[in-house]
């Protein structure tokens, strides 16, 4: 497309490129740079309005106190050569020139900032100071916050047991212990504690704990003391006591104790059931077993290599069940674990067998190809906008887009239709892996996958 350039200083000069799909600039060049002289951090009048000035590009932005001023956003670059004038921006596929006439100087121009175009009337150092507006609409990607890698991916996935005794020791970093944490009475079965409270702290928990297993309970500043029950006599414990503020544990205060008497007898475990027999089909597993003295009743769980299941059984006579429930499938390798239970709540040992269920296991649905050009394109401290391309989607049912923080997860379905979505309610300084996979009744795509840290604000 061309247009007629009878002069260079005409009020306005439209210029065309394409960008993926076309857009305009409206190109006004001042006559004056008195009459338009703009500075970094001095005051504009309309946001996302671009300028350049003194060879920097400049847009009006709002400040932290509401006002609005210009910003430095990136340079121009202008050359002089002979020929044409033409605009070229990054990524542009299309260049739209226009013919000049003998004797005319080609002024072209480069624009090294994605989101500037620039223009000179002349390359002279003098009219370099010369002010261009850029008019164009705020981007849907601008924002104050770079987007971020996050260089640990989420973190890991795997849930990690921390042994409690490392959350008791003695860390500096977390707000002051509890004072005056004591054991105020002790019996066979019992221990009592007290604290002395914290100014400004009105919540306070209390737990005694064996091994990894424990019971917590909560006190007050108008009631301080708290007793536990149904301990074993003669036994050794943990107690400790500490707060929460700003959703951060304070440092705890611990102490040991063992509490009084004599330790009861370790019971003799009865044996399990004997003589099991297991037969399959490709649905159903049923068992045989011989009695157990004294046996209330009989838990039965069958598991396989990726997967456990307790319960869900029909009972076919005292010693005689039957797995029909939907749970059990072609072509795997079951072990059936049988115990005896006791009136009391106590178990026999465990008592188990092998089978595997007639039949093959269905052939794996081949997945569909994932999207591609997965991306994060702005973020702020609790959201971040993905985008995506995939060419026909019309054979899908939901897009899930996943939000990963180490093992917590946020997973949103999101129409077959879209090509982008923004996850919100993150948090400001973590680092997220972001996932999306499209899927229908039958199958799915493969996993895209990218990441993020998120700004803190």
């Amino acid at each position: 497309m061309t247009f007629p350039l009878r002069n260079l200083r005409l009020p306005k000069l439209i210029v065309l490129f394409a960008l993926g799909s076309t857009l305009s600039f409206v190109v006004s060049p001042t006559a004056h740079a008195s009459k338009f002289t703009p500075r970094p951090n001095s005051a504009c009048s309309v946001l996302n309005q671009r300028v350049t000035f003194a060879g920097k590009v400049l847009r009006c932005e709002a400040s932290l106190r509401g006002n609005k001023v210009w910003r430095v956003r990136g340079s121009a670059r202008i050359a002089a050569t002979r020929g044409t004038t033409s605009a070229v921006a990054p990524r542009t596929t299309e260049t739209l020139s226009t013919p000049m006439r003998a004797g005319q100087t080609q002024h072209e121009l480069t624009n090294q900032a994605a989101d500037s175009v620039a223009f000179s009337p002349s390359a002279t150092s003098s009219t370099v100071e010369s002010a261009v507006v850029i008019e164009s609409s705020p981007s849907k990607d601008e924002s104050p916050y770079p987007v971020l890698p996050d260089p640990d991916n989420g973190g890991s996935p795997e849930v990690v047991i921390i042994a409690p005794e490392l959350t008791e020791r003695p860390n500096p970093a977390l707000p002051p212990r509890v004072a005056g944490f004591e054991l105020v009475a002790l019996g066979e079965t019992s221990a009592s504690f007290t604290l002395v409270p914290r100014e400004g702290v009105s919540q306070y928990q209390i737990y005694v704990r064996y091994d990894d297993s424990f019971t917590l309970k909560g006190v007050d500043t108008n009631h301080p003391m708290v007793t536990f029950s149904d301990l074993t006599p003669d036994w050794s414990y943990t107690a400790c006591a500490y707060y929460n503020t700003d959703s951060i544990e304070s440092e705890k205060s611990c102490l040991n104790f063992r509490t009084t008497g004599s330790r009861p007898a370790a019971p003799v475990a009865v044996l399990g059931p004997s003589s099991i027999t297991a037969t399959a089909t490709e649905t159903t597993i049923s068992m045989n077993w011989s009695p157990v003295t004294g046996a209330d009743w009989y838990s039965i769980c069958h598991v396989r290599e990726d997967s456990m299941q307790c319960g869900g059984y029909t009972m076919l006579s005292d010693t005689s069940a039957i797995f029909q429930d939907g749970s059990i499938n072609a072509g795997w390798d079951y072990t059936i674990t049988i115990q005896a239970v006791f009136t009391d709540g106590s178990r026999s040992l465990e008592s188990r067998t092998s089978v595997r269920s007639l039949g093959s296991r269905p052939i794996p649905t081949t997945r569909l190809a994932g999207v591609t050009n997965f991306r994060v394109v702005s973020v702020t401290p609790t959201t971040a906008r993905v985008v995506w391309d995939y060419a026909d989607s019309s054979n899908l049912t939901v897009w899930s887009v996943t939000a990963r923080h180490l093992t917590s997860y946020t997973s949103t379905g999101v129409d077959p239709s879209a090509r982008e979505f923004t996850i919100s309610n993150l948090s400001a300084g973590l680092g997220y892996e972001i996932t999306v996979q499209g899927r229908n009744d039958s199958t799915e795509t493969e996993v895209a996958s990218t990441n993020v840290l998120m700004p803190n604000g």
